[in-house]
């Protein structure tokens, strides 16, 4: 990459546990998707932290998952006029199935805080929305590969930036 990365959106994933909120930005680089996942902020209570990084990266997105810990960030956040977007129980299946198509096509590079690789190598599937999700409560923190695979969903083909749409994927 020539110069320095533009981060495009945010995926946000609060742990299971509460202790630590989980942020991974993503942007394009030509046909990659580029995603870098952060180093955690210390609980749930965030929003100042989520609205500078916005302020200072230009980001279009914050994405998240209402049905997830990380609702508690949804009121807080609009009320702070961010840009939120909310993924569905398909959505959230649909950023796991291209997170894993993107991975394997070649066109994601992932880079950033090593939990990413210890959630990736802990990851076991479940059903959801007729698709498969990365199961949340398992042992080891998922958040950090959840935030990873939103911010993917809400940057979309690097090409065109435009979200990820529904569609089927075969693991």
């Amino acid at each position: 990459m020539a110069g320095e990365q533009a981060w495009v959106t945010a995926g946000v994933e609060v742990a299971a546990g509460r202790e630590k909120t989980w942020v991974a930005l993503a942007g394009a680089d030509g046909r990659l998707a580029v995603v870098d996942l952060q180093p955690p902020l210390a609980g749930t209570i965030v929003t100042p932290q989520l609205v500078a990084m916005w302020e200072r990266l230009g980001l279009e997105w914050f994405a998240l998952d209402p049905s997830s810990p990380s609702s508690t960030l949804v009121a807080p956040l609009t009320q702070e006029s961010m840009p939120v977007k909310l993924a569905t129980a398909a959505d959230v299946a649909t950023a796991h199935g291209g997170f894993i198509d993107m991975l394997n096509c070649g066109r994601l590079r992932v880079r950033g805080d090593q939990a990413l690789d210890e959630a990736v190598r802990a990851a076991e599937a479940r059903r959801l929305a007729g698709g498969e999700a990365v199961q949340r409560y398992a042992g080891t923190d998922m958040a950090p590969l959840l935030a990873a695979e939103l911010a993917v969903w809400a940057l979309g083909d690097p090409e065109t930036a435009e979200g990820i749409e529904a569609g089927a994927w075969v693991l």
